[in-house]
């Protein structure tokens, strides 16, 4: 028996991937990517979502985990070089090579969905040239797809300027860092292009490099990228551009690229040149908090120590008076001996700053008659949060655990939920964002993804259902928190009987079943906010929204970064106790 054939090094590394962090164009999901990169034994890739860096951390680790060379890159929503007519931005991608095109890649991607937010019309998150001249700095330049400039040039009256236009490139990110891009998904222009791009890189001794432009894993999930666009442009399905089945954007096998590209090899080979170039390492063992400390000659261990033994003294009233005639001084003791035994773990654990930061923002709420609640969660059997008047709840009175807030076995960040006044939260958040400075400060985004009902509903709509059909069939999914649509297939015998007998309806439930989950909108933490020693935008990508500053990252990976979340939660029970006392004040 002849042994196993050993498989083949890859001879491809995509360069040009989407995922569902490009909001309903992408739908491939970080872990999923990751795992089919593990199957063909791909060495690299490389994560170039639209107009933001949301996936980035998670693409990173993931692949990370695996040995795999996790490539960060970007999609940028440019301005116009040359073809100043255009009213729209066009595409270029970015790729980080060193640590510092990293770190230039965050802000450019910061700055364009800050200051570039809506530049040319709405939705579009551009940034400048001048901009990109003053990050362009560790950053590999790819042309971009049909909707990069150069390509238009091309394909336009103007293909004269393109000469200009890749001298600039050159001028901005150096020739060894400017590659020609080709792509070759089904679109006649871009076949027709491709001996243009080619004898225009050869003209001006730059590299080209053949990508994919991937925006779903496999040739079977095309349906369902079709169903995302439609949703996104509000449009029926039947009407999305790209419909014609030999256009293709999954993620495609080296042998079908190499075929793809047999005329121009060095367009394969460039691409594993450019993975072997790209070398950054995310640091995810530093933690950015502020340095708080109330006296320079104390450190943070000492400031924290000092206040809570200080203000413990002032809960001893308390304690004394619900333990009335069984107070002694052994008792007050116990408490001193918890209050240093949770130091001690604190202060292992190197949380001081932490709990500085949170007594100092809380004590000034309350300093100023915002209501602040009592206390919630494992943090209420703290005995040094007691202290500092972060909580109003006696641990030792309640039998209340220490370890179940911090756990020596189990290194985690301390979790503090805070209540304010619905009213008067934001005035505690504009202290903070004055204390550390705006720029060190900052929401957090969430994801809205397309569940169950809405799953549905959407897919419904492209589909051509009436708003009636939609929503009575829809009413058949139960009413369950968080249910699936496979759960409710269980569930519901009246469903399942509409989607076995009635062909329609199973193409619907098909399609729901297929953009279940997926990413389909932004928001804002409801109580999260990000406090660090630095501006943010040196290590997290920022995005303006509502005329807040909000982090590009999710906070689970905020925090893989060294980030730290606060949590302000607004609770409208404090709101109306406040305004019933008030009342009661003014007639009594």
């Amino acid at each position: 028996m002849e042994p196993a054939a050993t498989p083949r090094s890859p001879e491809f590394v995509h360069l040009h991937v989407h995922s569902e962090y490009s909001l309903l164009d992408g739908s491939i999901k970080v872990k999923k990517l990751v795992k089919e990169l593990i199957s063909r034994q791909a060495k690299a890739a490389a994560l170039t979502d639209h107009d933001a860096l949301h996936g980035a951390v998670e693409f990173y680790l993931e692949c990370q985990k695996e040995k795999i060379n996790g490539i960060i890159g970007y999609e940028a929503n440019v301005e116009p070089l040359l073809l100043t007519t255009s009213k729209s931005p066009f595409h270029l991608v970015l790729l980080a090579e060193t640590n510092e095109g990293y770190a230039n890649i965050i802000k450019l991607c910061s700055i364009a969905n800050t200051d570039g937010k809506n530049r040319m019309g709405p939705e579009s998150n551009v940034v400048c040239w001048d901009e990109i001249k003053a990050h362009a700095r560790g950053i590999i330049c790819l042309t971009s797809c049909m909707k990069g400039e150069l390509q238009q040039m091309l394909l336009s009256e103007e293909a004269d300027k393109s000469d200009s236009f890749i001298d600039s490139l050159v001028a901005i990110f150096g020739s060894d860092n400017v590659f020609v891009e080709m792509m070759d998904n089904g679109i006649p222009e871009q076949k027709a292009l491709l001996p243009l791009l080619s004898q225009l890189a050869s003209k001006k001794s730059l590299g080209i490099v053949a990508t994919a432009d991937v925006h779903y894993l496999k040739p079977s999930d095309r349906d369902t990228h079709l169903s995302l666009l439609a949703i996104k442009h509000k449009l029926q399905k039947t009407d999305v551009q790209g419909f014609d089945p030999a256009l293709h954007f999954h993620l495609a096998t080296s042998d079908e690229m190499i075929a793809k590209f047999k005329d121009y090899p060095e367009a394969i080979e460039n691409t594993l040149k450019i993975a072997q170039r790209c070398k950054v390492a995310i640091d995810t063992k530093s933690i950015f908090m502020p340095d708080f400390r109330q006296r320079p000659d104390e450190s943070a261990d000492e400031c924290l120590a000092r206040l809570s033994r200080e203000m413990l003294e002032q809960r001893k009233p308390a304690v004394m008076q619900w333990m009335g005639s069984e107070f002694n001084e052994d008792v007050w003791n116990n408490y001193k001996e918890r209050l240093e035994y949770e130091l001690a773990v604190i202060n292992k654990m190197k949380f001081a700053g932490y709990f500085l930061i949170v007594q100092d923002f809380i004590n000034w709420a309350k300093e100023r008659g915002i209501p602040v609640g009592p206390g919630r969660g494992s943090a209420a059997g703290s005995l040094v949060t007691y202290s500092l008047r972060i909580t109003n709840i006696d641990p030792i009175r309640f039998n209340l655990l220490f370890e179940r807030f911090l756990n020596p076995e189990r290194i985690s960040m301390p979790d503090i939920d805070t209540d304010f006044c619905m009213d008067r939260r934001g005035e505690v958040l504009d202290y903070v964002y004055k204390r550390y400075g705006a720029k060190n400060v900052s929401q957090i985004v969430t994801f809205g993804r397309l569940m169950a009902k809405n799953a549905l509903k959407n897919l419904a709509r492209i589909l051509g259902w009436s708003f009636f059909d939609s929503n009575e069939f829809a009413k058949l999914i139960p009413e369950t928190p968080g249910i699936t649509l496979e759960q409710a297939f269980k569930e519901e015998e009246r469903l399942r009987e509409r989607i076995e007998n009635d062909e329609r309806t199973r193409v619907l439930w098909d399609g729901a079943l297929a953009i279940e989950g997926t990413l389909n909108s932004l928001g804002i933490h409801a109580a999260g906010v990000i406090i660090s020693d630095r501006a943010l935008d040196q290590s997290c990508p920022q995005l303006e929204s509502e005329g807040q500053m909000i982090t590009q990252f999710e906070h689970k990976f905020a925090e893989k970064i060294g980030l730290i979340k606060f949590d302000f939660l607004g609770l409208k029970t404090l709101t109306v106790i406040e305004k019933a006392v008030q009342e009661i004040r003014k007639k009594h």
